[in-house]
């Protein structure tokens, strides 16, 4: 056979390459796995729209030099089969074009590296002009002219990234400055959860900076680990064979976490857990890549996804060395567990499931168990399902019914109460994750004082104590530790 030499057609593969399927957060994510593997402390990203827009990302990392720079602008300058650094998050040496060409059409990076500045620009239009693999290198008076420059001269070594000719960040908005406005926030909601174990400073990482057009982002931290429940972790052993034939072993790290039920933190903690989709859709594995998040909100059709187990999440964080085996993508927005992965996880899912489960149940339990108190609402079960109706036998309800005149009426009107509780729309706001508005604790016990105290009052002094204790053993009563005494001023 004879070899033929087919270089591809530079104007066609770079336009192509286009449609990848980026978008612009997941393309400026791209941009700080590269910051975060030169060991970059402070990232700042720099968003100006108008006639010149641009985007801009200045890193203090490890800075390049001439020739290095050259060949970080070669599409396909790393190699995926390469043993890389533990902390690299890279893969196949595309990210930096593919990613930042995916939203202009004109893409110029300046490094500094021992007092040097250099920089080379890829221009969509030139390339086609002049269909060749022309990459364009900047002069000193070239280079001085462009964006946050200045801030890269201050620093002993760093990298800025420039977006110019931004033709498809904003397509498809009719407003065009309004349509900006919004990818910059959807860049920094998801950077924060993107890389919230870098901006927290997670144990064994430095901690990460991210400024957007100034402001720090914060992290936001979907295990919410401050308030949460963590369950054991455990590592699955998972064999792969090295660029040189090597059979060696990984391990796969698992740590549940069971989210702090509503009551016990404020609606914004619980809107920030559920982001813009709710708590149910963002139940599942999160998977992390060398600590930066890959795929999120997941289950990979071990479990579903249902009320009950909405606060269950799950933390797996895999190697880099593991890449082939989970078929990261160019994007690295996508993960596949591999088979004796997703084997085990199956046989991890099920107490994780169980345990996210009896939280709701421990509290529906609660609130109808009959051991703990004479309850107001009773559960009774139909050939169509359950429905809750006011128990008759509630001693203040049957004291009523005796002092009241007409108890037709009074009946009529429980009836109703039972036969409208408006069922559709409270499961409409659970599944909204609307925060129920469970009474402050201290706020509750005086409120049951004063109720206790309300129901006491009309009975003679002597008798007084007896009736405590008949309410003492009812609900919600029977839930609070008191005592007669405490009681005082009545």
């Amino acid at each position: 056979m004879k070899p033929v030499f087919m270089p591809p057609d530079a104007a066609t593969l770079m336009w192509s390459t286009r449609a990848i399927g980026y978008t612009t957060p997941s393309a400026i994510a791209d941009l700080i796995d590269n910051s975060i593997s030169a060991n970059a402390t402070i990232i700042r990203i720099e968003f100006v729209s108008g006639d010149d827009s641009y985007v801009s990302i200045l890193d203090d990392g490890n800075g390049m030099s001439s020739d290095a720079l050259q060949l970080a602008m070669k599409y396909g300058s790393g190699n995926p089969f390469v043993t890389r650094e533990e902390n690299d998050l890279g893969r196949f040496g595309l990210g930096l074009k593919t990613a930042s060409l995916s939203q202009c059409r004109k893409l110029t990076v300046v490094s500094k590296k021992d007092g040097n500045l250099a920089a080379y620009c890829w221009d969509l239009d030139h390339v086609f002009n002049a269909q060749a693999w022309e990459l364009l290198e900047l002069c000193n008076d070239e280079i001085r002219l462009l964006p946050q420059v200045d801030s890269l001269n201050q620093l002993e070594e760093g990298t800025i990234v420039i977006w110019n000719k931004l033709d498809k960040m904003c397509a498809g908005d009719e407003d065009k400055e309004k349509g900006f406005l919004l990818r910059i926030r959807e860049v920094e909601e998801h950077l924060s959860l993107t890389f919230h174990r870098f901006l927290q400073g997670e144990h064994g990482l430095g901690k990460l900076e991210i400024y957007s057009n100034g402001i720090l982002l914060k992290p936001n931290d979907p295990f919410y680990v401050l308030k949460s429940d963590q369950m054991p972790s455990e590592k699955i052993p998972v064999t792969y064979i090295t660029p040189i034939h090597e059979e060696r072993i990984a391990y796969v790290t698992v740590t549940p976490y069971i989210l702090p039920f509503s009551d016990s933190i404020s609606q914004e903690e619980l809107d920030n857990l559920g982001g813009k989709e709710g708590l149910i859709r963002n139940q599942g594995f999160y998977i992390y890549r060398n600590k930066r998040l890959i795929v999120s909100a997941n289950w990979f059709r071990v479990t579903r996804k249902t009320d009950l187990t909405k606060l269950c999440r799950v933390r797996v964080d895999i190697p880099n060395t593991l890449d082939d085996l989970w078929t990261i993508d160019v994007k690295k927005s996508m993960a596949t567990p591999p088979e004796v992965v997703l084997r085990n996880l199956k046989r991890i899912i099920t107490p994780i499931i169980n345990a996210g489960k009896r939280k709701y149940r421990f509290r529906a339990v609660n609130e109808t168990k009959t051991d703990s108190g004479i309850q107001i609402w009773v559960p009774q079960e139909t050939r169509n399902g359950i429905i809750y109706t006011i128990n008759p036998d509630y001693p203040v309800l049957k004291e009523i019914m005796r002092d009241i005149p007409n108890q037709r009426k009074m009946k009529v009107f429980l009836r109703l109460l039972e036969q409208n509780i408006p069922v559709n729309a409270i499961h409409t706001d659970f599944y909204d994750d609307k925060k129920y508005a469970f009474e402050d604790v201290d706020v509750a016990l005086e409120n049951v004082k004063a109720n206790l105290k309300e129901l006491l009052k009309d009975m003679r002094p002597d008798d007084r104590y007896e009736g405590f204790k008949d309410l003492m053993t009812m609900m919600p009563f029977a839930e609070y530790d008191l005592s007669y005494e405490d009681l005082e001023d009545l």
